[in-house]
């Protein structure tokens, strides 16, 4: 008879609660070097009233995380609805504010990024108000433009049906992935002109055709006036993308500037928006397409460092082999990334999408194939031949550097350095009007 030991056999009652726990570190922040999402006195405050509880409420966090990790989709409202009781059970406050001031010093401390706490921070302001909603009236002038409204826009009864599948049945206690399907309800609707007020109508029509109730009426009208249509990101779409594309590429030895945010990624696209490089790579294109994107740059850095590349000519009596110079490699590796570029923008993977050079490098720091350093080498580069030229100018005339008659070949691995500062200045140069010039007709590769 064979002795099993005791360890053996208790070990498969303990795996699977060792299978559900989550890992918190994959919400780390790495990549943007500065926050967007409060001040340092909101910090400070923060700190000075939660900063004792911060550290317990993390661990709980992770503990609401794992109570659903083994769903199919962990939603917003059911990671807060998990987090507060988990809090209260806890002895701890979980009103907003409270939660505000945690996801602040988490963010401080790099526990979280900005795409976290702005989803973190939308739920609860959403929760907030759903918990003092009251039963809405319906104007009878209202009824009137909701039919006109419905009539000019071509949607059946059916159509709408189909609309709010998913949307009906709602308890403010139990809202599950309701908002997420509201915002997709939204964007099939965006054609519609004041598409807020469109909304406001086809809740109305709804209720007057008893597709909704009139719980899930002020409820939809909670998240309506709210702006949940207008949510940019939401929790599975970015758990998704962080696992499926955060440091793909990272080497499995990272060195410190590969493990470091990065200037880029937390840096304001438009002067007068609060949109940042790495918010716009995550609002716009889900993790397949982000991969597709860094793998362009990928196959450009690799026929950059070939060892031999060689143009290939096939007649009829036979072939030619003329051999390409490291400057000619350099060259022709650039112009097929732009071609693919071009072809994948093409797609239907990116219909209605396209993306930019800066998305290409927004990718390729997301992704981990390039890090911090080649971002701050790219901005220091023009200063060892212009230090007295104002910055704007000397990026510029950098890019007119690159692609223009002045074209140099830099050895590795300064060659992806340059090109990694061709590909974000020109999407700069485009963005503001000025056209780099065409490489020159006579220029020889070879």
């Amino acid at each position: 008879m064979r002795i099993i030991p005791f360890a053996f056999l208790i070990l498969p009652l303990l795996a699977p609660a060792w299978a559900q726990a989550f890992d918190l570190s994959i919400l780390k922040n790495d990549k943007e070097s500065v926050t967007h999402v409060f001040t340092q006195k909101d910090l400070k405050y923060a700190l000075q009233v939660s900063g004792s509880t911060s550290a317990a409420a993390f661990t709980i966090l992770g503990e609401a995380f794992s109570e659903l990790d083994n769903s199919q989709a962990i939603c917003d409202a059911d990671l807060y609805k998990s987090f507060t009781l988990r809090l209260q059970k806890a002895g701890l406050d979980p009103s907003r504010d409270t939660i505000i001031q945690w996801l602040e010093i988490w963010r401080s401390q790099d526990l979280i990024d900005d795409l976290f706490f702005e989803i973190m921070s939308q739920i609860s302001h959403l929760k907030s108000n759903l918990d003092s909603i009251s039963p809405l009236g319906i104007r009878n002038r209202d009824l009137a433009r909701a039919s006109t409204a419905i009539e000019q826009s071509g949607l059946t009864l059916k159509d709408l049906q189909g609309s709010y599948f998913g949307l009906t049945g709602l308890d403010p206690s139990r809202l599950g992935c309701s908002p997420n399907t509201w915002s997709s309800t939204a964007r099939e609707l965006q054609s519609a002109s004041r598409l807020n007020d469109f909304l406001h109508l086809t809740n109305i029509y709804a209720r007057t055709k008893g597709i909704i109730n009139d719980q899930d009426y002020v409820i939809l009208e909670t998240y309506r006036y709210n702006g949940v249509q207008n949510w940019r990101i939401n929790l599975q779409r970015y758990l998704r993308n962080l696992r499926n594309i955060k440091n793909k590429y990272r080497s499995s030895t990272p060195s410190g500037a590969d493990l470091s945010p990065n200037e880029l990624s937390s840096s304001i696209i438009y002067k007068h928006s609060n949109l940042t490089y790495r918010q716009s790579l995550y609002y716009r294109f889900d993790s397949t397409q982000i991969s597709l994107i860094s793998d362009l740059l990928r196959r450009t850095f690799d026929r950059m460092d070939a060892r031999k590349a060689e143009l290939v000519f096939t007649y009829t009596s036979g072939s030619e082999t003329i051999p390409i110079s490291p400057m000619g490699q350099y060259f022709f590796a650039r112009e097929l990334l732009k071609k693919e570029m071009t072809e994948l923008n093409q797609s239907s993977l990116f219909a209605g999408s396209p993306f930019t050079y800066e998305d290409l490098v927004t990718a390729a720091l997301e992704t981990g194939l390039i890090n911090h350093e080649l971002i701050d080498s790219v901005l220091k580069i023009d200063d060892l031949w212009n230090p007295v030229v104002k910055p704007w100018t000397k990026i510029a005339n950098y890019a007119f550097q690159i692609t223009g008659n002045a074209s140099v070949f830099l050895p590795p691995p300064y060659n992806i350095i340059s090109s990694v500062a061709l590909f974000f200045i020109e999407g700069i140069v485009t963005r503001k009007n000025q056209h780099a010039s065409q490489a020159d007709p006579n220029y020889d590769p070879f």
